[in-house]
Formats: C-alpha cells, sequence, structure tokens
C-alpha cells in the first residue's frame, strides 16, 4: 500500500508543478503534510492490545491508514490494527519477532509514521494435575503455573463458574477444591484456571466426582479361646474411611466390665476371673468416622487350670571348685514338665560362674568366683514367667586329714582315729583300712566312727596297716594314717593295799594290769610265809575266818577282778597264840599273757597283826 500511496503523491505533485508554469497568476505552496505516531510501549506480548494515536498535521482530512508489515489492517500471523489505530498481537509470537506498524495520512499516503513492535510470548497457564477423582465432600488441591507473566495469579472456575458452586463444588483462590455432597448428574466437572493478566489464557482439569466405597472393619484374631485371668491383642484395620480409629467394646459395652472382660483403646483384652454366661462374649471395634460400621471377633471363655509352679530342690548347696551337684526341678500343673536351667541368668551358665547340663547337673567353676554365692535357676518351658531358685556358695577344694597320722599298736589294741575335712561343712568321711600283707580281718577292724582294733595277729614281712578317711562329698579326696602292728609285751602288775594289818579287820587290795587289752583282771593268791615262831603253816590263821581249821588256805579271785577284800581273823580255840605274829604273801597274775605266753605278777607281803 506504501507504494500506491507513493505514486498518487507523486502525480499530484507532477499535476501542481504544470499549474505553475501557465500564464496566470503563481500558486502559493502549501504547507507539507505531516503524520506524527505515538504508542505507551514497543512490546506487545502475544495476544495483547496496544492503542496507538497518529495526528494528522496540514491537511483538512486527519484521517489515516494502518498497515502491518505493509498488510493494510494487518493478519492473525503479524496481528491486526483497527481503523482507530488498536493493535492486537497475534496469538503465537511470529517470526521474527518485530513487526512494523505504519500510519499513513488519508490526504497523503506519503506523509507517514511507523512504530516497530516486539511481540513478547503470550501468557502460558498450565494446571496440576489433568485429571483426577475427589469423592463427595472431599477436597483437592490443584496447583496453576503462569508463564511469561509478571502476575502469576490466577481465577479459578468450576464448569464456567468462578469460585464454582454448591451443585458442582467449590474452589478457593488457592485452588483447593471441595467436591459436593452428592454427585451430579454429569459426575464430571472442569476446573478451569483463568490468568489474570491475560483472561484469553487458561488451562483446564477435569474432576470425576465419585461416591465414597464403604467403610470396612475387620477384628483380627476373628476367633479366641481364653482362659479366665488371661488376656489377648486384638488389633483392627479400618479402609475406605478418614480415620482409622475405632472404639473397642465388649458384649456392647465400651471398655468392657469385670463381668465379660475389659478391653483398652488400643485393643488389648483381659479375660475376667470368673467365666460368664455365657462364656462366649463378642469383641467390638466400632469405625469412629461411622459408628454404624463396626468388625467383630468372638472369645470363648474357659476356667484357667492353676498357674504352673517350679520348685528346685535342694535349695542350697557348697560345692567344691570343679564339683558337681545334681539340681532337681518339679514343674506342677503343667503338660510340659521340662525346665531350662541358667546360672545366674546365663542359661547354661558359664565358666565364671559354673555350668549347668539340661538334666540340672552343677559344675562349678574353676577358681571360686566373687561374690562366691551363684543363683540357679529353673525357668519353666511351657511358662517362661514362672521360676525358682537355688543358692549355691562355691567353695575351695576340700581336703582330708587323719589324727593320728601314726600309731603303734599291739595286737588286739585299739586306737580312735579323728578325720577332718577341710573347705567344707560335710565332714562325714568313710573309714576302711587296707596293708600289703594282709586282707580283711587280717588288717584289723575299723568302725564307722573311725575305732580301729588291731588284728590278733602281725602282717608279715610287713607289720604295717593303713587306715584311710575318705570324704563323703568328694570320694576322690582322702586323708591316711600309718598303723605299726606290735607284739604284746608281758602285761605288769601292781598291787596296792596294806603291808600290817590287824587282826579281825577287812582291808581292800587292788591289782592294776598294764596292756590287759581285754580287761581280763588277775587271780588273787595268798600264802603264809611263817609264823613268830618261824614255821610256815601259819597255824590259828583262817583266811576267811569261816574254815574252822588252823591251817592257811591259798584262795583265788575269779577272774575280771583286780580288788579283794581280805580279814585276818585269830582262831579262838587257841588263846595261847594270841601273841604270836604271821608273815603273810598276797600275789595278783594276769590272766592276759604277752606275746609269749608269760603272765604279769606282782606281790605284797603284809605282816598280821
Amino acid at each position: 500500500m506504501s507504494s500506491n500511496l507513493l505514486s498518487s503523491g507523486l502525480s499530484l505533485f507532477l499535476i501542481a508543478g504544470l499549474a505553475g508554469c501557465s500564464g496566470t497568476s503563481p500558486v502559493q505552496p502549501q504547507p507539507s503534510i505531516t503524520v506524527s505516531l505515538t504508542a505507551p510501549t514497543t512490546t506487545v506480548q502475544a495476544g495483547r492490545s496496544v492503542q496507538l494515536t497518529a495526528s494528522v498535521s496540514n491537511a483538512s482530512n486527519t484521517t489515516v491508514i494502518w498497515e502491518v508489515n505493509g498488510i493494510s489492517g494487518g493478519n492473525s500471523t503479524l496481528g491486526t490494527i483497527t481503523t482507530s489505530g488498536l493493535y492486537t498481537a497475534p496469538l503465537e509470537q511470529p517470526n521474527p519477532a518485530t513487526v512494523v506498524v505504519l500510519a499513513a495520512a488519508a490526504a497523503d499516503t506519503s506523509a507517514s509514521a511507523v512504530v516497530n513492535f516486539t511481540i513478547g510470548p503470550p501468557v502460558a497457564v498450565a494446571i496440576t494435575p489433568k485429571a483426577v477423582t475427589v469423592l463427595t465432600g472431599s477436597t483437592f488441591a490443584f496447583t496453576s503455573t503462569v508463564d511469561n507473566a509478571s502476575d502469576k495469579s490466577v481465577s479459578w472456575f468450576v464448569n464456567g463458574i468462578k469460585g464454582g458452586n454448591s451443585t458442582f463444588g467449590t474452589i478457593s483462590i488457592l485452588g483447593l477444591y471441595t467436591a459436593p455432597p452428592t454427585s451430579p448428574a454429569s459426575s464430571t466437572v472442569s476446573v478451569t484456571a483463568v490468568s489474570n493478566t491475560d483472561p484469553d489464557r487458561s488451562d483446564t482439569a477435569s474432576v470425576t466426582i465419585a461416591f465414597p466405597p464403604a467403610i470396612v472393619v475387620s477384628v483380627t484374631p476373628s476367633n479366641s479361646a481364653l482362659q479366665t485371668g488371661t488376656s489377648e491383642q486384638f488389633s483392627a484395620t479400618v479402609v475406605n474411611a478418614s480415620t482409622t480409629a475405632v472404639i473397642w467394646k465388649v458384649a456392647g459395652v465400651t471398655g468392657g466390665d469385670g463381668t465379660v472382660g475389659h478391653i483398652s483403646a488400643s485393643g488389648f483384652y483381659s479375660a475376667p476371673s470368673v467365666v460368664p454366661d455365657p462364656a462366649t462374649v463378642v469383641i467390638s471395634a466400632v469405625s469412629q468416622a461411622d459408628q454404624t460400621v463396626s468388625g467383630t471377633a468372638t472369645v470363648t471363655l474357659s476356667l484357667a487350670p492353676p498357674p504352673v509352679s517350679v520348685t528346685v530342690s535342694p535349695k542350697t548347696a557348697n560345692v567344691q571348685v570343679g564339683r558337681t551337684q545334681q539340681f532337681n526341678a518339679t514343674v506342677d500343673h503343667a503338660s510340659d514338665t521340662s525346665v531350662s536351667w541358667q546360672v545366674n541368668d546365663v542359661p547354661g551358665g558359664n565358666s565364671t560362674v559354673g555350668t549347668i547340663s539340661n538334666l540340672g547337673v552343677y559344675t562349678g567353676p574353676s577358681a571360686v568366683p566373687t561374690p562366691s554365692t551363684v543363683q540357679i535357676k529353673a525357668v519353666s518351658n511351657q511358662d517362661s514367667s514362672m521360676s525358682d531358685l537355688a543358692s549355691v556358695t562355691i567353695q575351695p577344694d576340700i581336703s582330708v586329714s587323719v589324727t593320728p597320722s601314726t600309731t603303734n599298736l599291739i595286737l588286739g589294741q585299739s586306737q580312735q582315729f579323728t578325720a577332718n575335712v577341710s573347705n567344707s561343712s560335710n565332714q562325714s568321711v568313710t573309714w576302711s583300712i587296707a596293708g600289703a600283707n594282709c586282707s580283711g580281718a587280717g588288717c584289723g577292724v575299723i568302725t564307722t566312727g573311725g575305732n580301729y582294733t588291731a588284728p590278733g595277729s602281725i602282717p608279715t614281712p610287713n607289720p604295717f596297716v593303713t587306715v584311710t578317711a575318705t570324704s563323703s562329698v568328694n570320694p576322690s579326696v582322702f586323708g591316711v594314717a600309718t598303723v605299726k602292728i606290735t607284739p604284746v609285751p608281758t602285761p605288769t602288775v601292781q598291787i596296792s593295799g596294806a603291808s600290817h594289818v590287824a587282826l579281825n579287820t577287812q582291808y581292800i587290795y587292788t591289782a592294776t594290769v598294764s596292756l590287759d587289752l581285754m580287761n581280763q583282771g588277775v587271780t588273787w593268791s595268798l600264802v603264809c610265809l611263817q609264823d613268830s615262831e618261824g614255821i610256815p603253816d601259819c597255824a590259828n590263821i583262817d583266811d576267811s575266818g569261816t574254815h574252822g581249821d588252823n591251817d592257811m588256805d591259798n584262795f583265788t579271785l575269779a577272774p575280771n577282778t583286780s580288788n579283794i577284800a581280805l580279814t585276818i581273823v585269830l582262831q579262838t580255840p587257841n588263846p595261847t597264840d594270841t601273841g604270836e605274829k604271821f608273815l603273810l604273801r598276797l600275789t595278783a597274775t594276769s590272766v592276759a599273757t604277752g606275746s609269749d605266753g608269760t603272765h604279769g605278777i606282782a606281790t605284797i607281803d603284809i605282816s598280821a597283826p
């Protein structure tokens, strides 16, 4: 168009020049027509409009003709401009992005002015997500993104209604969509975000409104058998609800009671102490989101048997290092009567506190621990909460000593031996004897109390016998004593009593026999050595006072008798002998003999009166 305008002007200019060469009077030159053009900006965003103002000077016709890149009125690619100068950029950025808007005077199209516009990229709006399903009464947050605009805000519409309504759902200025309580006739609605910078720019998402699925509550375990006084943990699973919280009930009673049992807010059920009637109760988990919906479980209650009990024996024990002690566990009221053994709470124990086998055999450690007392525990395998304890004191290893450690005994002689068991409260021992050249009774005999009696004959050629005391606590520990068996020497006899006696008076004489192992005593004899006349018949003396004769009788007391009562009596038929004196000899002979068969003898001479 500008070339057309330029040709017309040139023609007009040429016509005006010819007229001036005529013979008529000269025409005065007219001022040149000028066009001025103003625009508020030289940058226009695609799809946006800008108002231009054109002024024509020196012409009665101030109308202008508008062109965009030489195209009258422009087009959709470069943008359009109205006769009033309103330029609207194309919807998409052209290439190149610069366009020229020209305003030419209608009176003289050679008179014009131009503005160069840079077309910016269009405003772009995007919604995330593009499609979503929202349950009735529920909410969903949409997000919008606005590019190529300083103002990032948008206006939200539901089905073309700004902010929506109760039928199709509402949406906040921040994009939070709230579905209606019931689904509309068409379950799908549109959510649109419109740029506040360019209302022609928007994006739309699709929302499907759905009814929520039914709430379902299930309880685990669904069936249970419990005994009175016991407990069980129940759990509830809630699906399709805004909250998974439940209200627990027993037989319709929130939290239960003492008759049917109690249940906590976490579903922990505690059975009652007495079986109710009926014995089956119902556990309910009621949805807090909809209390018309619940899940149930049944519990069948029965009377609990007596609780398991464990008894360990012995309760206390002293065990030497490295030694063993058998413990036994009795488990009552259990089908499984087995136990697990521990030492100081260590299953099976260890080398420090001692070990214990599955059968309860405890073995002490090799050294006394600190403290020296450890605990033995038997734990029921049926009910690990039930156990019993015993205590063991670990002691140093024992030793046995025998007193006397050596002695000499004659045949048949006895000796009391004693044994001391160190580091043990149990002092009991077992006594035994043995010899290199004897066996059985040939070595002698020893009582359970340690009283040893030498044999009746000497073991030959080795006359030694070993006396052994063996610990009852640990039969591997013993002490010994050595006994040398010697021949029996000839017994010795001593007589005590008066050496001068009066007539008709009783005197007591005592014989003491050494080495009288069998306590056989002595035999007594009394003889008259001489009278005052030197005659050894001691006439007129009667040893018993009853014989009535004039002879002195010899007499012997029975064996085992060590005392004798002797009375010297003057015979009354011989008054002429009253001044006569006598010498008597009292003899005590041991019944026992030495190994060579010799008896022991003692005498005492007695003068009378």
